[in-house]
């Protein structure tokens, strides 16, 4: 814009306005000067003329054009020169959301409580109610040619105006459940080429496949519309629009948890949380129609808050069963008080007090006149018969002929076992069985005395060994290696799939147990800083699950050393054990597991992708996978290192290998290398007296290499000396081993024999 303004200009750039104007518009009468964004036009000068935005005078080569978008409605379209910078949703004139059961298309846009437009503005085709599609009307995309067609509750409707202000185009988003089943950002060549970088399997409530997508593709029909990386995760629940295997938009659906207050279970119904209600989008995916109302559910909903999918929220939470090791009592003050050792599904142990009408129900008294068991509470009742899986609920429960009343409450806990339990309507659980055969963390099948079960990565174990102050838990997802040997095991599967387990327990005196590699962490270095006596805070522990650096971690004092561990939690700290079960050998063949101490030789690309080969025989052309790196040196070691940078990429690790320099690392392996801890960096190539005089050692004599041999000269006394006679000479002897070790890290020599 222009200001045609009077002004006087003083000394110093200083402007004083003296007769402000009405800013006008630039304009041209050239319509390619002034149209590349926008074909405004103004009446100047008794003429249309058209008006010139700044970037049409200055950025010529961008420009703005009218679109559509997967759904059909309105976008524009961004472009410099040939490359798209984005594409936006041109805002409607009017948006509604569906709020009744029988309304049309016509009836959103000429409804008073919706867009309130009389019947004359709606100017969306003569040929509306005929054969021939109109091209004005969609529903996710799908072109409609009936203005009657019924719409459903919650969907949303978008109205696009003319120059006229008639209605001229409606566009109608109808939103579905799917979960995120997997994601990855590790592309083949032809999906890279085709421009993504995240490949997107989505599923409906059941687990079936909906799809595979992407977050760009040139063939736009394979991407997920509304894709961010920053929230779309593995099992991410998403409200999605789709044109039959083609989806046009979608967003993270909301979710809210509890028990329901009231339902209406029909079509159209709705369901009330905590004090809210809900009402469906049509008929939402799930259970809507046949609600508990002592059990949770998750209930998703669409941004308008209209319900697409009622979910048993956790329905079967693993963390309302228990297994119990023992059921003790004591007698304080004349009264007999009955206690239950438990072990959550997440691996923590506590003591509680249940109700002595309670395990008589159980059958453990068969009547309320018997004499009380006459165990005392250090010891088991009936010598462990108790152990098991149960539920332990709060509710109150009157007297009967065969039990004294359970009043609950105030942390005294009514205690149901498994079969006889709420549980039992959602889960499966099997009687304590025998194990068929050693259980190895990577196996998909356990075998036991009660039949056989699939595992996966979200099974959940537990292996509980012996009880009260003895007791010991470890806890693992995924995988967790068992012996046969004096182990029973309990199996928990959900009611409607009998096959696949959801919770395993090993249960014994003594078990010989080791996690799965969804429990390997690496400590980064020696624990020092101490939280308690017997516990100690860092920040450098890895899980190698996820590859996260949790801060402050707490961990026990029973391994304290920079390695690769297993884990367990002892109460909300991590007790790192042994992971010797999953370190790997040299004859590596693409399995799971760690290394340490591997000297790094060579990192390269080859065809788009990065690998690595180590010194070790069967370590060559290893791919990376997603790698994280690492350096573990500290700050003055690497200062004063052959290579003074910090290793935390693969350029870093590339780099320092060509310096040269001898890069030693722990590696974690999960198809191709997942985490490499550079541990090391010495020096390549110097000379090696040199180098061992940078190491600061003195030499008596003279040293001499000559091709592998070594000749030591000085009075003849390397040559003669025996180090075990005369102990005056010894200090010699270590110089030329250390020389010997110099000689080696310069790279001048591989072996050495002396």
């Amino acid at each position: 814009m222009r200001d045609n303004g009077g002004k006087i200009e003083l000394p110093g750039g200083i402007v004083i306005v003296t007769d402000p104007s009405k800013a006008t518009p630039v304009t041209s009468k050239v319509k390619a000067d002034a149209t590349n964004i926008s074909d405004d036009t103004v009446v100047m000068n008794g003429g249309d003329v058209y008006t010139v935005e700044f970037a049409e005078k200055y950025c010529k080569d961008l420009k703005l054009k009218s679109s559509t978008g997967h759904m059909m409605q309105l976008t524009d379209k961004w472009s410099y020169k040939s490359a798209t910078i984005g594409e936006y949703m041109t805002a409607p004139d009017a948006v509604a959301v569906v709020d009744d059961t029988d309304k049309t298309i016509h009836d959103i846009p000429t409804g008073s409580s919706y867009m309130d437009y009389s019947s004359s503005d709606i100017n969306l085709a003569k040929n509306v109610d005929d054969d021939s599609n109109s091209k004005y009307i969609y529903i996710n995309g799908v072109e409609q040619n009936d203005l009657n067609t019924k719409l459903t509750q919650g969907d949303v409707v978008y109205a696009y105006e003319n120059n006229d202000g008639d209605v001229a185009k409606v566009v109608v988003a109808h939103y579905t459940y799917a979960k995120i089943d997997s994601i990855s950002d590790n592309m083949s060549t032809s999906e890279e080429n085709n421009g993504a970088s995240y490949r997107v399997k989505l599923v409906d409530i059941d687990d079936n496949n909906l799809g595979t997508f992407y977050d760009d593709y040139d063939d736009t029909s394979k991407e997920l519309p509304g894709f961010d990386a920053s929230t779309y995760e593995e099992g991410t629940v998403l409200a999605v629009a789709m044109n039959g295997k083609k989806a046009v938009a979608s967003y993270v659906a909301d979710v809210v948890t509890g028990k329901p207050t009231s339902v209406k279970e029909a079509v159209n119904g709705n369901i009330t949380i905590d004090g809210t209600k809900y009402d469906y989008a049509g008929a939402p995916a799930g259970n809507y129609d046949n609600i508990d109302f002592d059990k949770e559910y998750g209930v998703y909903t669409t941004n308008e808050g209209y319900v697409i999918a009622i979910d048993g929220a956790s329905a079967a939470n693993l963390e309302d069963i228990y297994y119990v090791t023992a059921v003790y009592r004591d007698t304080v003050g004349g009264e007999d008080i009955y206690y239950a050792q438990r072990v959550s599904s997440d691996g923590k142990v506590d003591t509680v007090e249940v109700e002595k009408g309670a395990l008589q129900v159980a059958g453990y008294e068969s009547a309320k006149t018997e004499n009380p068991w006459t165990s005392k509470v250090t010891t088991k009742v009936n010598d462990g018969a108790h152990a098991g899986l149960y539920e332990f609920t709060d509710k109150k429960i009157a007297a009967t002929t065969a039990a004294e009343e359970q009043k609950s409450g105030d942390e005294v806990y009514t205690i149901k076992p498994f079969n006889v339990s709420d549980l039992d309507d959602d889960f499966d659980a099997t009687p304590k069985a025998t194990l068929s055969n050693d259980f190895k963390a990577t196996d998909s099948t356990l075998r036991t005395s009660e039949g056989n079960f699939y595992v996966n990565e979200e099974t959940v174990y537990l292996a509980v060994e012996s009880q009260g102050s003895k007791i010991d838990v470890t806890y693992a997802v995924g995988g967790l290696k068992c012996s046969a040997t004096g182990a029973g095991a309990y199996v928990v599967t959900d009611e409607d799939d009998s096959k696949t387990a959801r919770l395993v327990i090993f249960a014994g005196e003594s078990l010989s147990t080791s996690a799965s590699t969804e429990n390997i962490v690496y400590l980064a270095g020696d624990a020092e800083q101490k939280a308690s006596s017997d516990t100690y805070t860092t920040d450098d522990l890895w899980l190698m699950e996820d590859l996260t650096n949790p801060a402050g971690i707490i961990i026990t004092d029973d391994n304290t050393d920079q390695g690769f561990y297993t884990y367990s939690m002892d109460g909300d700290n991590y007790k790192l054990e042994d992971a010797n079960e999953l370190k790997l050998n040299a004859d590596y063949d693409d399995e799971d597991g760690y290394m340490d101490g591997l000297t790094v030789t060579s990192v390269y690309n080859k065809s788009g992708k990065a690998y690595v080969t180590f010194s070790a025989s069967k370590l060559t052309d290893v791919k990376f996978n997603g790698v994280t790196i690492i350096d573990t040196r500290s700050e003055s070691d690497i200062d004063n290192s052959a290579y003074p940078t910090e290793i935390i990429s693969i350029a870093d690790l590339k780099d320092a290998v060509e310096t040269p320099c001898v890069v030693k690392a722990d590696v974690y392996f999960d198809d191709g290398v997942t985490f490499l801890a550079v541990t090391s960096v010495d020096g390549k190539g110097q000379n090696a007296v040199d180098q061992a005089e940078d190491d600061g050692y003195n030499f008596v004599g003279d040293i001499t290499v000559n091709d592998s041999e070594v000749t030591a000269t000085g009075n003849n006394r390397y040559a003669t000396v025996n180090p075990s006679v005369d102990a005056s000479t010894a200090p010699y002897i270590a110089d030329l081993a250390r020389f010997l070790g110099g000689l080696y890290r310069s790279g001048s020599a591989q072996h050495h024999c002396v």
